[in-house]
């Protein structure tokens, strides 16, 4: 999948006639969290949703990554919903911001 740009999202917006100059904050921030998703997404992948750490004993934690994604996710969401960017939208701009099911 091409990677989403500042450019490219401001285009599309400008497109639909719901882009303001003052909207480029709000661009730059759902690019930011879709940015932290994907890197948590990935450590999610790598090391999985539960983690250990190593003490003097084994323990095992929540990995950090899964309250990054939630988080970034939903910040992306809000910004979207804030330029008035609706499902049809995202899904025309190619926005990966649906929680996938990848059984955790």
């Amino acid at each position: 999948m091409a990677k989403l740009t500042k450019p490219k999202v401001i285009k599309f917006l400008k497109e639909k006639g719901i882009y303001n100059d003052i909207d480029e904050f709000l661009v730059d921030e759902m690019l930011y969290n879709l940015e932290l998703a994907r890197q948590s997404k990935a450590d999610l992948k790598k090391r999985g949703i539960v983690v250990a750490i190593n003490t003097e004993q084994t323990l095992f934690n929540t990995n950090p990554s899964n309250n990054i994604y939630q988080t970034s996710i939903k910040q992306a969401l809000t910004i979207c919903r804030k330029l008035g960017i609706d499902f049809r939208s995202r899904t025309e701009l190619k926005i990966n911001i649906d929680v996938e099911d990848d059984g955790f």
